[in-house]
């Protein structure tokens, strides 16, 4: 089984395929290098695969934490309340990765994924 099985539906439901890329950088996914392969730890069946990335790949994310810390702290602040929100929207397939990934109990996948 692999993603595609309806074991991990939820997957889905919070934008992930079977490959994805591995960074977020100035508002774009990203991923060029060689794909590493996310496994269950529950079952050892292949979630997915993700990208990584090159040296200069993330130095062009840590020049965009420079301008991105210079925005006002109010705006931050909303922008981090707005993915708050965002996060507790998906609450409970994010918490089946979490589960899946690294073996634990939904109950305390939700308590993780909550903090």
């Amino acid at each position: 089984m692999d993603l595609f099985s309806s074991q991990y539906e939820f997957l889905d439901e919070i934008g992930l395929s079977f490959a994805n890329p591995g960074f977020f950088v100035n508002g774009q996914w990203k991923g060029y290098s060689e794909e590493i392969t996310s496994h269950s730890s529950v079952n050892n069946e292949v979630l997915g695969k993700v990208r990584g990335g090159f040296m200069t790949d993330y130095e062009e994310g840590v020049k965009a934490c420079c301008i991105a810390a210079k925005t006002p702290v109010t705006t931050r602040w909303k922008i981090v309340t707005e993915i708050g929100k965002a996060l507790e929207a998906k609450l409970k397939p994010l918490s089946e990765l979490v589960a899946h990934e690294v073996g634990k109990p939904l109950s305390k996948a939700i308590a993780e994924v909550k903090m």
